[in-house]
């Protein structure tokens, strides 16, 4: 009887024991498996930024941009020779969105990853980048090591953009115009345990010129404005519907 009961005993001891590793192994790669995660994200945003900057900085700024000039996106009203507001021409911006998308697609397959440290595959409109398990560690020693983990990137979902005046005195009755546009590239981030949106935001400037008129004393010599925003879906080109500020037509 007593060995009977022993035998019970000792298999409900290694029973807890077996229960006790798995759980703890559980828990064990699920906050390793998170902080890998969480690298690959912190990872991939840097990527993301530099090549959609680098992108836009290099190839787009002149290229794109130069057909478009102030009269094309607004129009200054006056009263009494002095400005009292501007109209925006949100479809000509639209145009300029969609020029910037494209551009931006077109040019980010060819862009040189060489100089990251990490694997990266382009496709049509996502990269995959792949990193060694153990990179989320500190230790240089175990930094390469371990099975690649991967990481889809949906580098243009859709584009946001608006664009902004700003007007300043400049010489007696005189004025200067600087127009720029605020983009906003909206990006997918999958890795796993984790699906992230990422934003890469920057402002460009698209024009300036000097114009005849005067700024209301109220606003201190600087009037600024801002237009709507619109927002581009990530469709075909024969198909993209404007949005302004989120509401569908």
């Amino acid at each position: 009887m007593r060995m009977v009961k022993f035998k019970k005993n000792h298999s409900n001891l290694v029973l807890i024991f077996i229960l006790f590793i798995v759980m703890m192994t559980s828990l064990l790669l699920n906050t390793i498996g998170k902080r890998v995660s969480n690298q690959m994200i912190d990872i991939s945003k840097i990527i993301i930024k530099d090549v959609i900057i680098n992108t836009v900085n290099s190839n787009i700024k002149g290229d794109t941009l130069k057909k478009y000039n102030i009269n094309d996106l607004i129009k200054i009203n006056y009263r009494d020779k002095k400005v009292s507001d501007v109209d925006y021409n949100l479809e000509n911006t639209y145009d300029i969105l969609i020029d910037i998308k494209s551009s931006v697609m077109e040019m980010i397959p060819k862009y040189d990853f060489s100089g990251y440290s990490y694997d990266v595959k382009v496709f049509d409109n996502f990269m995959i980048l792949e990193m060694p398990f153990y990179n989320y560690s500190s230790n240089l020693l175990l930094a390469n090591l371990g099975p690649k983990i991967s990481a889809k990137i949906n580098y243009i979902r859709y584009v946001n953009g608006s664009v902004k005046t700003k007007i300043k005195t400049y010489g007696i009755n005189s004025l200067q115009v600087e127009l720029y546009l605020n983009i906003e590239i909206f990006s997918d981030i999958v890795v796993p345990f984790i699906n992230k949106e990422n934003i890469t935001s920057m402002d460009i400037l698209i024009s300036s010129k000097i114009i005849q008129g005067e700024i209301p004393s109220i606003y201190n010599g600087l009037y600024e404005s801002e237009s709507k925003k619109v927002k581009t879906i990530l469709l075909s080109d024969s198909y993209n519907p404007l949005y302004i500020e989120g509401i569908s037509p």
